[in-house]
């Protein structure tokens, strides 16, 4: 098996030997090196790292958790990036992060509220963006939630669905706790 693989500023050449299904060897044809890829090939996914190993994937991709603390993080980190991709996990703490500091400042003051709400809104819309890219679909459809109650559901539906592979908006993140071959 043959074929490209581009990821970031990296192109990858790579080949999966008839002889030895988990060896593959790879080319670099450009600049930068990142940590490992997922092939998504007609039959099975392949982890392929920069070493030369290409590991099967299970059938169904697995991705990242993320703990409470990691996704408020990585979610202020990405203030504003509307690009890449964003696990259930990253999302769905984050959202509970904002529910929970939303009820906390209004206890305090409405006007505190409102001032961290404003703080907040747009790395919720860009977390929300990377979540709708991780099931392959355009942040864009966020405008749906602006529909009075069926809009709601529609977008909460969208955002609890598992992530989509081969998808539109690059590669999905590789969970560290898969084995090395």
């Amino acid at each position: 098996m043959t074929g490209i693989l581009s990821a970031g500023t990296s192109a990858w050449l790579f080949r999966r030997h008839a002889e030895d299904p988990n060896e593959c060897t790879t080319e670099q044809h450009s600049f930068g090196i990142a940590s490992a890829f997922v092939i998504i090939t007609r039959r099975q996914p392949y982890l392929v790292k920069p070493t030369g190993v290409c590991a099967p994937v299970s059938a169904k991709l697995q991705e990242i958790t993320m703990t409470f603390t990691e996704s408020i993080k990585v979610c202020f980190s990405k203030y504003a990036d509307f690009n890449g991709r964003a696990s259930r996990s990253e999302y769905w703490w984050f959202a509970l992060f904002i529910v929970l500091i939303s009820l906390l400042a209004g206890a305090i003051s409405q006007s505190f509220r409102m001032v961290l709400m404003l703080a907040t809104l747009l790395p919720s819309i860009a977390v929300a963006a990377r979540r709708l890219h991780d099931t392959n679909r355009s942040g864009w459809l966020q405008l749906i939630g602006l529909i009075p109650v069926l809009g709601w559901i529609a977008i909460i539906y969208f955002l609890v669905q598992d992530p989509k592979e081969p998808n539109n908006f690059g590669a999905a993140a590789v969970d560290p706790s898969l084995p090395e071959t």
